[in-house]
């Protein structure tokens, strides 16, 4: 009897692998790890990507270990490459409030082949 184990290559980026441009195989995850003050009412957003090409698996919030309004959390946002091709991964941090401008962008491309 055997067992398969199945390796997968984890790709983990902060906000200083902006504007870089990454070459991945197919089956690739993909974690941003991005500062974030939700309790200040802000929050990244992510822009359209080429779903061919990659796709978001899920995205959380880890607040601040202080327990006072403004303390600076987390967001978590894991992606998987699934086919051939290029994307654009933009993250935009936006302050509260409706219509409001992005006053951060986080910005790569992703290859995949």
């Amino acid at each position: 009897m055997f067992t398969l184990i199945a390796l997968v290559a984890t790709l983990n980026l902060t906000y200083v692998d902006t504007g870089k441009t990454f070459t991945l195989p197919k089956q690739t995850a993909i974690v941003v790890t991005l500062p974030s003050c939700a309790s200040c009412g802000y929050h990244w957003q992510l822009k359209p990507l080429n779903r061919s090409v990659i796709r978001r698996v899920s995205h959380s919030y880890v607040p601040s270990t202080s327990h006072g309004v403004g303390g600076i959390g987390k967001e978590i946002w894991r992606f998987q490459t699934v086919g051939a091709g290029r994307s654009p991964l933009q993250l935009v941090y936006r302050p509260p409030g409706r219509n409001t401008k992005p006053v951060r962008t986080f910005s790569l491309k992703i290859n995949v082949s």
